[in-house]
Formats: C-alpha cells, structure tokens, sequence
C-alpha cells in the first residue's frame, strides 16, 4: 500500500541547522511532495505563521530548547493570544533531547519524542505521524512513542 499523508504542510522550529537539514532529508525519504517550511526560534515561527495566514501548517514540529522563547514559551504563546488563535488546533509534536512530557502535554503538545534516534526509527516516525490524525489519535500515539522511542 503507498504512503499517503494526512498532513501535506508542515513547519518545523529547531534551531540547529543539522537537525534541521536531517528534518528535510527525512522527510523527503518519507514523500518528496510534502512541503516543509523551518524556524530557528519562536518568534521566528510566530512570523511565519501569521505571514502565511489563512495557509496554516497541517503539523508543527517543536524542539523545546531554542533561543529566546523556548518551546514551552511557544506553545503558552499560542494558546494565550486572540491573534494566534487560528493555529491553536495545528497538532504540535514536541521533539526534543529532554522531555516534561506532563508540562508539554498540559500546554497542547499531541505527542512527544526524544531525541536522538537512529534514522530508520526517524523516517518510521515520521511515516506514522504524517500518516495519522494525531490529534484524534494523540493517546495512542503517546503510547506508542513511549514504549517505541
């Protein structure tokens, strides 16, 4: 059966210019006719997604440990002003080093992941997410995650 994604945009904000490149590659690997926009920060994300408005991400993903607003920052920002509103319902898959599963899932995290993992494990992860409606599906995916990554 071929791939197909839920999610045909998705914006990833992560700082490192490695992890990022590794993001594109992988999911290239996964659908080269995904489209995929990046942030190095926060504020950087916030711009993008207001810029690009009413042509939101299907998907975000979130490092937490960026440069000035963190991701937690990120995610309370979104939830909190009228003006962000709109993205608000955009699923967030929080992909970090180091994890508070508990504070990311209380501030609108679907499912989180930590890194690093091997690149079979990354493309799988992506095929699954991508494949998904993850925010219906968000307690077996965190399941899954957990015991899987």
């Amino acid at each position: 059966m071929p791939f197909e994604a839920r999610y045909k945009s998705i914006l990833l904000i992560e700082d490192d210019k490695d992890d990022r490149e590794l993001f594109t590659e992988m999911l290239n690997n996964v659908d080269e006719s995904l489209e995929s926009s990046s942030a190095r920060n926060a504020n950087e994300a916030f711009q993008l997604l207001l810029s690009n408005f009413p042509n939101t991400p299907g998907i975000i993903f979130l490092d937490l440990h960026l440069p000035g607003l963190d991701g937690f920052d990120f995610m309370m920002e979104l939830n909190s002003r009228v003006s962000y509103a709109p993205f608000s319902r955009i699923p967030i898959v929080v992909l970090s080093n180091s994890i508070d599963r508990w504070r990311c899932y209380d501030l609108g995290a679907a499912v989180c992941i930590q890194k690093p993992f091997t690149l079979t494990a990354y493309h799988q992860m992506l095929s699954v997410l991508l494949s998904r409606d993850v925010m219906r599906e968000k307690e077996f995916l965190r399941e899954f995650f957990l015991r899987h990554y």
